[in-house]
């Protein structure tokens, strides 16, 4: 799949917390220089693909990457936000072999909208950065930054944005570890053990990651907690149904347990998770059904209280609530109409809402419609943003944990991305 899901990083209440300021005309030149130098290096892909991968005795290096821009009108807050901005540049690296593989990729943000607080390249941070073995035909072990197999994989939803399962830590998530993969028949399964997070790069934010994960919280973060998440096992496993009258469909559900250390109590709690789900295709329609439960039980102190954890990611933190379910429901279809240099076009709705266990928290609610489409060399992909008590769409630090305004606010978020 030519698009790479990523979130649509600091809304505006952050850049406001962080008290944005102006990029320097050394970081605009910078900013600048870059871009062409991206644009160079695609051109160069262009004209020159295989300059890009060589072979050696047991296998292939491929180097690519991506040159990304956005545009952004919210229909909320205070001044409204309408604007067009360069959203990332990253490089991938890949080797294959009959035995062993490698997989990564990095990214720099910075010196525009929502990074104009930090100069270009300031935040910056792998994605996934792993080593494989592959076993056999259908078994293969991992070991470094790699997906943590749990739900849907590799995506629960179509949408850019991705679902609710994204901002409480169930879904796009990485950590360094070791995982084990094997498939026999229609059987899947997959263990992993992770010893740590995403680990801490480069930015203004204890949230310096590409994954959201459970860290520290910013100065910013009222009733913040302290922790660090360790030590998580997850295992995932799915069962291919018979196809039926051209309906292929899995069923799948997912484990994971880890232990939560707090700084200031100096004492362990957990973390609990559990999911089912459904995947099916037909002719050229996709679904998929997921729901996921999450226990949190962190020992903060009594001033904090337990019934949030700060998570944090792309430069920024945000309170999750300790306790609730997820439910999420994604309807895709890839459609085969094509108009002169559009192709590739791809509609879909996603719905995603975290229910909360704790009393008087109000839900979080997501609700994403948008296509997918190449447009010459370019992959586009406009969306239609809705959110309630939402961390991305307007109620940034508290809105995944007691809640933000309990309103529904509207975002329109286009990507536009040459990929080389």
């Amino acid at each position: 799949m030519w698009k790479e899901q990523n979130k649509v990083a600091l809304p505006i209440q952050t850049i406001i917390a962080k008290q944005e300021t102006m990029v320097s005309k050394t970081s605009r030149n910078f900013l600048i220089s870059s871009v062409a130098a991206a644009a160079a290096l695609c051109c160069v892909a262009t004209a020159r693909a295989d300059a890009l991968s060589f072979k050696t005795a047991d296998g292939q290096w491929t180097l690519g990457g991506a040159l990304r821009f956005r545009y952004d009108y919210l229909a909320y807050g205070t001044p409204r936000v309408n604007k067009f901005s360069l959203d990332t540049f990253y490089l991938t690296l890949q080797y294959d072999s009959p035995t062993w593989f490698f997989n990564s990729q990095y990214r720099f943000y910075g010196g525009s909208y929502p990074y104009a607080y930090a100069p270009y390249g300031k935040v910056n941070f792998p994605r996934y950065a792993y080593v494989g073995y592959k076993l056999s035909k259908t078994s293969q072990v991992q070991a470094g930054l790699n997906w943590v197999p749990f739900g849907i994989q590799p995506l629960v939803s179509d949408s850019w944005l991705e679902s609710v399962g994204n901002v409480v830590g169930l879904e796009d998530e990485d950590n360094f570890g070791v995982k084990y993969e094997n498939r026999l028949g229609a059987l899947d399964y997959t263990v992993a053990f992770y010893p740590t997070s995403g680990g801490n790069w480069n930015g203004t934010s204890n949230g310096d990651s590409y994954s959201l994960n459970v860290v520290p919280a910013d100065s910013y973060v009222t009733n913040g907690s302290q922790n660090k998440e360790r030590n998580k096992l997850v295992g995932r496993v799915t069962y291919d149904l018979p196809e039926v009258g051209g309906l292929k469909s899995t069923l799948g559900a997912s484990v994971m347990y880890s232990t939560l250390y707090n700084y200031t109590t100096m004492r362990n709690g957990h973390r609990n998770a559990v999911d089912i789900d459904y995947s099916a295709t037909y002719k050229r329609f996709n679904l998929q059904v997921e729901i996921a439960r999450q226990n949190m039980a962190p020992e903060n102190p009594s001033s904090i209280g337990n019934s949030t954890v700060t998570f944090g990611a792309f430069d920024g933190t945000f309170n999750v609530a300790s306790k609730g379910t997820m439910y999420t429901l994604n309807l895709g279809y890839s459609s085969p109409l094509k108009f002169s240099q559009v192709s590739e076009i791809h509609p879909y709705l996603t719905y995603s809402t975290y229910n909360k266990s704790e009393p008087g928290f109000l839900n979080t609610t997501r609700v994403l419609l948008g296509v997918s489409a190449k447009v010459g060399p370019i992959y586009v992909q406009p969306e239609l943003q809705l959110g309630k008590n939402d961390p991305y769409i307007g109620d940034y630090t508290q809105g995944a944990g007691a809640g933000g305004a309990n309103r529904w606010n509207k975002r329109l978020y286009i990507n536009f991305g040459y990929y080389f």
